[in-house]
């Protein structure tokens, strides 16, 4: 039981650790290619 709850925070501190990670690479390339559409 020690493991599996190990087990579950582990995927838990992944899932906070990547999940705004790829927000916030999503959100740069959200802007930069609206940028590169304006100025085109």
């Amino acid at each position: 039981m020690l493991s599996d709850a190990f087990d579950d925070q582990l995927e838990r501190f992944c899932n906070a650790l990547f999940r705004p990670d790829a927000r916030i690479h999503g959100g740069a390339q959200h802007v930069h290619v609206r940028q590169t559409v304006t100025h085109a």
